[in-house]
């Protein structure tokens, strides 16, 4: 575990120095749609499916490996029938661009996450995901996303 987590402390820093040279600025609007995506995650994290309601009705997804979209019930019923297999134990997200447009914001972004399996097996992954949000009466929510593209990562 000391591992993973060294490695997790690296991987982090690198993703930092990997990002453009310039001092990144976000704007209060970009910071409030971050924001949204930071308690999404924050849910997923702790197990609780409520933060499906944060997407659009008219929401529309196609995951990568997937053979076909989701929509919001799709995605609902997918996160429950696998909450009992994983989770997720540590998660870190760096942004790379916000774009904020009228009602419509897209962020893209790199995750890291470890996850513990149910038979007690632990994977470091690593990803990237763009986020499409609109403006709605009940605050922003997800239109769709692209990308949480996965691959594990060894610890040697």
């Amino acid at each position: 575990m000391k591992r993973v987590l060294q490695f997790l402390c690296v991987t982090c820093v690198l993703t930092a120095l990997a990002q453009p040279v310039q001092a990144q600025e976000w704007s209060a609007e970009q910071l409030e749609v971050m924001q949204v995506i930071s308690e999404q995650w924050e849910l997923e994290v702790a197990g609780d499916l409520s933060w499906t309601e944060m997407l659009h009705p008219l929401f529309q997804a196609w995951p990568v490996g997937m053979p076909h979209p989701f929509d919001k019930e799709g995605v609902y019923r997918f996160h429950a029938a696998e909450a009992d297999q994983s989770k997720i134990l540590a998660h870190y997200i760096a942004p790379v661009a916000i774009i904020v447009t009228g009602g419509t914001a897209v962020v893209h972004y790199n995750y890291t996450i470890i996850i513990e399996y149910e038979d007690g097996e632990r994977e470091m992954n690593v990803g990237r995901s763009s986020d499409i949000l609109i403006r709605t009466e009940n605050g922003w929510q997800w239109i769709s996303w692209v990308g949480d593209e996965r691959t594990g990562v060894e610890d040697n």
